[in-house]
């Protein structure tokens, strides 16, 4: 939705006030109608006890980017280009079970939307973190107080960290983005604990990548659960879409360490350089003798293969 002219003087006559927006008095009925749907669209609500409209976050911040942006993408506008479509509450309870969640454990929600799986975390006694590209939606979680810490950035982005005992998600579907924030977000669990996450259908399909994510998912001992085809009706999509069960193994379940190499002999390797001697040897200093010399030596003495010189000499 753009910002018409007339809608950019009227913001420009905004009075912000920590969350508190307030628009001039002196707008026109249908100028009024506008505003409010710009403002509304940007995650305001007007609240007739304060005479504003109230935000998540610092209103001046609002104010500022739809200034800058020029326009303002409605619900239905952020929810096409994001892929977000809310998680179901039964979909969201059905998740949590099989991640088998429980009291004080801690849990990451990535990509996680307005905090549909996150709250139902925090009501079963779970310490929940979230990770929110969209600023509006990481500041209606931090809103609602049922996170420990709420993080506005892109999730594919955030260093992998194995400290979660589980990760419970619904990512967004489009261009495979699903496979990768699974991927992703496996880094974030440590040995035994467990992913779920809900993830497009397109995942059964027999490209090569997908074949090798499936394998290696039912080599860890996971699972795929198919869900029936209006799952998401309620949040306005017919996506097909399956949930994935990752088990993370524990350091007792990986695979043993090789065995380690037995030493071999201490003069294993050495040459004569290790003895202060040329690489290669000399053969300068050998000769044959056919019969003795004047001295005894014998013959091919100079080989090693007759008595040693001093012990010829001192027989004579």
């Amino acid at each position: 939705m753009k910002i018409q002219p007339a809608e950019r003087a009227a913001l420009n006559g905004a009075v912000c006030g920590g969350r508190d927006l307030r628009l001039p008095a002196q707008l026109s009925e249908e100028q009024y109608a506008r505003v409010n749907q710009i403002l509304v669209a940007a995650g305001g609500r007007y609240v007739p006890g304060r005479g504003a409209h109230v935000f998540e976050r610092e209103a001046v911040e609002v104010l500022a980017e739809l200034l800058e942006a020029g326009e303002v993408r409605t619900a239905r506008e952020r929810t096409v280009e994001r892929q977000m479509f809310p998680t179901p509450a039964a979909l969201a309870e059905q998740l949590i079970d099989l991640a088998q969640v429980r009291v004080g454990q801690t849990v990451l929600e990535p990509s996680a939307g307005d905090g549909a799986i996150a709250e139902r975390l925090a009501a079963r006694g779970a310490v929940v973190d979230c990770i929110e590209l969209d600023a509006d939606s990481a500041a209606r979680i931090r809103a609602g107080e049922y996170a420990r810490t709420v993080i506005a950035g892109d999730f594919l982005r955030r260093l992998r960290r194995p400290v979660y005992d589980a990760v419970v998600m619904n990512p967004p579907f489009a261009g495979r983005q699903d496979l990768r924030h699974v991927e992703h977000a496996e880094g974030f669990v440590r040995p035994g604990g467990t992913l779920v996450a809900v993830m497009g259908n397109g995942i059964m399909g027999d490209g090569q990548l997908l074949v090798a994510f499936r394998q290696r998912v039912e080599q860890l001992g996971g699972e795929f659960q198919h869900l029936p085809s209006d799952a998401f009706r309620e949040s306005g999509t017919v996506a097909r879409a399956v949930v994935v069960r990752i088990p993370v193994p524990s350091e007792l379940d990986a695979p043993p360490p090789p065995p380690p190499v037995a030493p071999g002999p201490r003069w294993q390797g050495l040459t004569p350089k290790d003895f202060g001697l040329p690489e290669e040897p000399r053969q300068d200093g050998l000769f044959l003798l056919e019969d003795a010399d004047e001295l005894g030596t014998p013959p091919f003495d100079g080989f090693g293969f007759g008595a040693p010189l001093h012990q010829t000499v001192n027989r004579r």
